[in-house]
């Protein structure tokens, strides 16, 4: 049983996707939740060096971040951990986190 709305697979060129400005974090949405029926979505994001994602919490969904480039530090719940290139963190739902940039 497929997630997907579609048939077919979602195929984008590079550069597309839906491009936001969030607090000014360039954010790029991939694959949206309404295209896979809720399931999860896929977003790019370019933190710059010493910014980032505010203290917030998701009520619903568990977030997976992975470091495509240099570095971050995340904090989630009573847990912080500084994550660096071809890594990756789990974020449960119900904990506050945020995320700060490292260059």
């Amino acid at each position: 049983m497929s997630f997907l709305l579609a048939d077919q697979p979602v195929v984008l060129a590079p550069g597309e996707g839906t491009h936001l400005d969030v607090l000014g974090n360039a954010i790029t949405l991939l694959v949206s939740g309404k295209q896979t029926k809720g399931a999860f979505s896929v977003l790019t994001q370019i933190t710059p060096p010493g910014e980032g994602t505010p203290l917030h919490t998701h009520h619903r969904e568990d977030e997976a971040l992975y470091v495509l480039e240099g570095e971050y530090q995340i904090q989630y719940g009573d847990n912080t951990v500084r994550l660096k290139f071809n890594s990756s963190q789990p974020v449960m739902a119900r904990k506050p986190a945020w995320m700060l940039g490292w260059f």
